[in-house]
């Protein structure tokens, strides 16, 4: 069962850095203003607004575990919201937010079976319920959401 504690410690074995963006008109990266040494094996880093907040999804293929942080206003990594306690599956690649009639949804995606999994996502940034599960041809390797004139659209990437 997903905990959601509140944890902002640091977790050993690789890093994470936030710098402000765009620092400066002509568009360069700005200050840094996070840097954390965390867990290995992430992923997937993506971000996302659910309700008022921003939050940080990061998750692991190879054992299925997810977290997800609520945004500071300073653009640092702030408490853990969501932690699925790698009750997922291994091999999620890909994963993408998108927002349809105000409701922010997560779309997971596996490379190598084609499995794909929507969710609805709650205003607090944690995932609800499964409302969609699927299979897609393998081999599609990223899935990234995106909207154009009020429509949305899934842009698919398939190596070979």
């Amino acid at each position: 069962m997903p905990s959601s504690t509140a944890s902002t410690s640091p977790r050993n074995g690789a890093s994470a850095r936030a710098a402000s963006a765009p620092g400066a008109a002509n568009g360069t990266v700005g200050t840094l203003e996070f840097e954390a040494d965390w867990w290995s094996g992430w992923t997937t880093a993506e971000l996302f607004q659910s309700g008022t907040s921003t939050y940080l999804f990061l998750m692991k293929a190879g054992d299925g575990n997810v977290n997800i942080h609520k945004m500071n206003s300073d653009g640092s990594v702030g408490t853990l919201v969501y932690d699925n306690d790698a009750s997922w599956s291994a091999g999620w690649t890909s994963a993408t937010f998108y927002q349809q009639s105000g409701v922010t949804y997560l779309l997971l995606l596996k490379e190598g079976n084609g499995d794909v999994h929507i969710h609805s996502m709650q205003n607090d940034g944690d995932v609800g319920g499964l409302i969609f599960d699927g299979d897609w041809r393998a081999g599609w390797s990223n899935v990234v959401a995106y909207t154009i004139g009020g429509k949305s659209f899934l842009f698919q990437l398939m190596n070979g």
